[in-house]
């Protein structure tokens, strides 16, 4: 590869430094999010001062809505505060999906090791917990162990993980040793309900009720956001005034998505890095589009022919009755009454709403369950984005 060319179309600087738009930025200052910093500052101050640290803090809200961020500024800082009583441990379980993984990557970020798959997780306890005496010798009485991403545990279907929490939150009493240490769990999640539908009794009745919910960025918030990041991000004057207000206003209208909105301020800058333009509304815009038409694409190269068909047909029905919900059974005498040509094949009712759910799984459409009084219940179903795209779109 001839990486001269690529030199040669590097006509002008944008960014004058591009790691500040990326998702390892921590940035020294927190926007909107005073009130969740404060309850947690509080819960964990009042925990160590009154010598009653709750067993578990969940911390949950939308993607990108700041609850990572916030949770390692306030532990940094705290325990920076306390000093050496205090010692909290971050864990990221994304990628983990057994119990015994999720015990591993917690045992190797409190003291390196790993324990293999045969001798179980027991060991990984038994390791765990005299990993955190060796801690206690050095005047540490108070653990936070906080586990990002902690509804992927509840991805393995053998082993309980009710019982991995249960081992954390009755560790102080159950396990000889830790009789003077506190020790805490804070879960990170999208959604409650995680937790709440898959705990064991025993397990909630034992890990309080201390929870902080963090909503959507507003506009406002979002814009500080960017404007925090953008004059260290880009090199000055490189991007147009009212960019910012755009990329806000479109990323609140994606659900207040922090991570969005400044992933639309990157991909404007590197779409203008071989010009000698600047990053504009028009540019954004642009960029919007074909990410949009991009990933559409990506998602219709997945479908089978008989999807395609469906979603094609579906489209085709939506706009016809001009409305933006349409019932299956609507739709299926739509769809049966159709001529099909040669090349297409017709599938039965079962198989079509089999497609239908298939397609809301891949996220083209969105469906509900409407009440008919005595009729019983009736599926509705809706298009994620503009049906005269997917129309447009759909190759057979």
């Amino acid at each position: 590869m001839d990486f001269r060319t690529f030199e040669k179309d590097y006509r002008i600087a944008v960014f004058r430094d591009k790691s500040v738009l990326g998702p390892a930025y921590v940035p020294s200052k927190l926007v909107g999010r005073g009130d969740e910093e404060r309850l947690l500052g509080k819960i964990l101050f009042l925990g160590v001062k009154e010598d009653f640290l709750p067993p578990m803090i969940r911390v949950f809200g939308l993607p990108e809505s700041g609850k990572t961020v916030v949770v390692k500024h306030v532990l940094e800082d705290f325990s920076e505060y306390k000093g050496d009583v205090v010692r909290y441990f971050f864990v990221n379980l994304k990628n983990c999906r057994t119990v015994l993984s999720a015990g591993n990557a917690i045992l190797s970020v409190v003291c390196g090791k790993k324990v293999p798959i045969n001798l179980g997780l027991d060991r990984v306890f038994e390791e765990l917990w005299e990993a955190v005496k060796e801690f206690k010798k050095r005047g540490t009485l108070f653990f936070v162990f906080v586990l990002d991403e902690a509804d992927s545990i509840f991805c393995d279907k053998h082993f309980d993980a009710s019982d991995f929490f249960y081992r954390f939150i009755r560790s102080s009493s159950t396990v000889p040793g830790l009789e003077d240490v506190k020790i805490c769990v804070l879960t990170i999640t999208n959604d409650l309900n995680v937790l709440e539908d898959n705990l064991e009794a025993r397990v909630k009745s034992n890990m309080g009720s201390e929870s902080i919910f963090f909503s959507g960025y507003s506009k406002e918030d979002l814009e500080a956001i960017l404007r925090e990041r953008i004059d260290y991000a880009f090199v000055p004057e490189r991007v147009e005034e009212g960019v910012i207000s755009y990329c806000a206003e479109l990323a609140a209208q994606m659900g207040g998505d922090a991570r969005k909105a400044i992933e639309l301020l990157r991909i404007g800058g590197e779409k203008v890095q071989v010009t000698d333009g600047k990053v504009t509304k028009a540019v954004i815009k642009e960029s919007v589009e074909e990410a949009e038409d991009t990933a559409l694409k990506e998602r219709l190269r997945l479908l089978t022919s008989e999807a395609k068909t469906a979603l094609y047909f579906l489209a085709n029905c939506v706009i016809y009755k001009k409305l933006p919900w349409i019932s299956m059974s609507d739709f299926y005498d739509f769809y049966s009454g159709l001529n099909f040509g040669s090349g297409f094949r017709k599938v039965g009712r079962r198989r079509l709403l089999q497609i239908i759910d298939d397609l809301q799984n891949l996220g083209f459409l969105v469906t509900c369950n409407v009440s008919k009084g005595r009729g019983g219940y009736m599926k509705e179903i809706s298009f994620v984005g503009d049906p005269n795209k997917i129309m447009g779109s759909v190759s057979f």
